[in-house]
């Protein structure tokens, strides 16, 4: 796409260079763009652009162009900012037609650094910490619900469409057109959470036959034929095994994952109640006291305001009785300031006194406060309960599970 206004972009990028962290993170071939550079560039784009163009689209192509940049440099948005990766030509390899999809091709030609680089940049934070819970339920929904597919077909291509998965849902993530990139980073971040993408797997397959899923059932027990002939050929099937040599199959697993499964559904929906009621109960909170804390505290402070009253009063008294007895002129003017000091000192407390009575919480909402707090008391004993359950089967449930993990990651072997 030819743009007619590039020039005009480019000296605007010339005129704001202190807006541009050349040597990003101390790698010469990184640069990031400030927001403030990006949104000018982007307002530019906006005011001069045909009406039928998208402003974004038209930002990257922009951006690739003012910086001649090539088809294997990456240019990703984030925050605001525009963050730009150039990469050596000389250094990519090109992968040949014959080891796309293997080994010798799975990072698509890019170096293992600069994906490492990329990775610690843009991936290795608390915003995708779920990423690959994801990735494994998009596997597990397409390949075993919408086209449920036989132990053949997912021994031969499971590694394939999983970092396939994973390739699309970076791009669209990162929004950038550098597909080949994309196809090689899926591979890095696939191999280093390798285990955890089959962990969630498993868990979906064990939480299926929990529900007696009779596909998923039929699937599983593949594993448990040890030696299948096909077309003469004899092969030797992945296991259930464990490292101490415990073999599970379907129906030792049945038991354990229907009992470990609905107490963690019990425990994820007791979970989300209990946070509802806290989240209501918080409401009911002031100066950030509970209606208990704050009455009590109300009250001590309503007791000692009517100690300081009566005392008040006792020095009321004694200060009429001196009066009374007084023959002393200056002395009855100096009793009668004393008694005029107390009177308001004494109407002070008392207005203070209705002030925080009137504050108090209502019986209305103090009793609303008490049936939640019991819902909430009553929630945590039931999640309690299935905690316990939790514990008592995790062990059989982790080792059953990392059995499945290393079947489902395994192929048959020819004998």
């Amino acid at each position: 796409m030819k743009i007619p206004y590039l020039d005009d972009v480019i000296q605007l990028i010339n005129d704001n260079e202190d807006l541009i962290a050349y040597n990003y993170k101390g790698k010469d071939n990184q640069l990031l763009m400030s927001k403030e550079l990006v949104d000018a560039i982007y307002a530019f784009i906006e005011k001069n652009k045909p009406d039928n163009i998208d402003e974004k689209e038209l930002l990257k192509v922009v951006i690739r162009q003012a910086f001649e940049l090539s088809k294997n440099d990456v240019v990703v948005s984030r925050s605001g900012q525009i963050f730009i990766k150039i990469f050596d030509e000389k250094t990519k390899q090109d992968v040949k037609e014959k080891d796309v999809g293997t080994v010798a091709g799975r990072y698509n030609g890019f170096s293992e650094e600069e994906l490492h680089d990329f990775y610690q940049e843009f991936f290795a934070d608390e915003e995708n910490k779920d990423f690959f819970q994801f990735i494994a339920k998009e596997f597990f929904q397409k390949y075993f619900v919408e086209h449920p597919i036989n132990n053949e077909i997912y021994e031969k291509y499971v590694f394939s469409y999983i970092k396939q998965i994973i390739a699309e849902q970076l791009d669209a993530m990162y929004d950038d057109d550098n597909d080949g990139f994309f196809q090689g980073f899926s591979g890095y971040i696939f191999r280093i959470h390798f285990k955890e993408v089959f962990e969630h797997i498993a868990d979906l397959m064990l939480y299926e036959i929990s529900i007696n899923n009779n596909y998923i059932i039929k699937f599983l027990k593949y594993y448990s034929l040890n030696i299948l002939v096909v077309g003469g050929k004899k092969y030797k099937i992945p296991s259930l095994e464990t490292e101490d040599g415990l073999r599970w199959n379907v129906v030792s697993m049945l038991s354990i994952a229907k009992v470990y499964t609905k107490s963690k559904k019990n425990l994820d929906k007791f979970k989300k109640e209990m946070n509802k009621i806290k989240k209501e109960m918080s409401q009911f909170y002031v100066e950030g006291l509970s209606p208990l804390e704050y009455n009590a505290l109300a009250y001590d402070k309503i007791t000692n305001l009517e100690k300081d009253i009566e005392d008040q009063k006792l020095e009321l008294e004694k200060n009429y009785d001196s009066l009374e007895l007084s023959t002393d002129e200056n002395e009855d003017k100096k009793i009668k300031r004393d008694i005029i000091r107390i009177k308001s000192h004494t109407g002070t407390m008392v207005n203070q006194k209705r002030e925080i009575f009137n504050s108090m919480i209502s019986k209305a909402r103090f009793h609303q406060y008490a049936n939640l707090q019991k819902e909430l008391e009553s929630l945590q004993k039931e999640y309690k309960k299935e905690k316990k359950v939790i514990l008592q089967n995790q062990k059989a449930y982790m080792s059953m599970r990392n059995s499945l993990v290393k079947a489902l990651t395994e192929k048959r072997q020819l004998l």
